[in-house]
């Protein structure tokens, strides 16, 4: 009979695991009495620095904001609706997608206006600010202190885009509550202004192309005609708006 069917090894094993659990458990707590000190002092001072840290640092007020970009219904139904008219084949401008606005937003013209406005950061006469004084950015060439607040700029600054929706969200953190809302309002407007202008270009591009082909279908088309006469004379006739001209290649008389 093996030692595992045996009724004797079988208890006297169980007795010998649990006299070595208790001794492994008595060992621990005897381990932390005699270290309770350190045991209560370590994790103490570790919640302290953490609390300490997080009051010392800087709170960061996060505003944000979303929109949907959506194409001027004239892009499509305007000038390439003439455009398909006449056989030229007028592929969709990719200028309304989210990633655009995405780019748009943290493009270098877009960051630059942010950095060069004054924003409104309390009642007082002098609480206007730039982002500029915010970053604390004194140096003596403005163009050197634009291209650095630019650069402090994109770290406070994120821009994502959602594929299904189409959704373009971006949030600005700041140190200054009301400047973040001020900075998120800018870039709003920004957006409104370029659509704005980007509509009236597109307008004019097609008042331009339908004024073309109504000047080019008023005037009548040019016929020439030509051949030689019995006289050994050349003729040639233009019809159009203006006369018909006959030019004699004879010999001269």
């Amino acid at each position: 009979m093996s030692d595992a069917l045996r009724p004797g090894v079988r208890s006297s094993t169980s007795e010998r695991g649990a006299e070595e659990a208790g001794i492994s458990l008595w060992w621990y707590a005897s381990v932390v009495l005699r270290r309770w000190r350190l045991v209560v002092l370590v994790p103490t001072l570790v919640a302290a620095i953490v609390a300490v840290s997080s009051l010392l640092s800087a709170r960061q007020y996060v505003a944000s904001a979303a929109f949907v970009p959506q194409e001027p219904p004239s892009a499509q139904s305007g000038l390439g609706e003439l455009a398909r008219q006449f056989g030229v084949a007028a592929p969709r401008a990719n200028a309304s997608s989210p990633q655009f606005y995405a780019d748009l937003l943290v493009s270098r013209e877009v960051l630059r206006d942010l950095i060069l406005t004054s924003y409104s950061v309390g009642s007082g006469s002098d609480s206007s600010v730039d982002l500029l004084q915010y970053f604390h950015i004194g140096l003596p060439n403005r163009d050197d202190a634009v291209v650095l607040a630019i650069r402090r700029l994109r770290r406070v600054l994120s821009v994502r885009t959602d594929r299904n929706t189409g959704v373009v969200t971006f949030e600005v953190r700041t140190d200054i509550p009301t400047l973040s809302v001020r900075v998120v309002g800018r870039l709003l407007e920004l957006v409104n202004e370029f659509d704005l202008h980007r509509r009236q270009t597109q307008a004019r591009a097609e008042r331009e192309f339908v004024e073309g082909r109504r000047v080019l279908s008023s005037q009548p088309p040019i016929l020439r005609r030509s051949g030689v006469s019995r006289g050994g004379s050349e003729t040639q006739e233009e019809s159009g708006p203006t006369t018909a001209v006959v030019h004699h290649a004879g010999p001269e008389p």
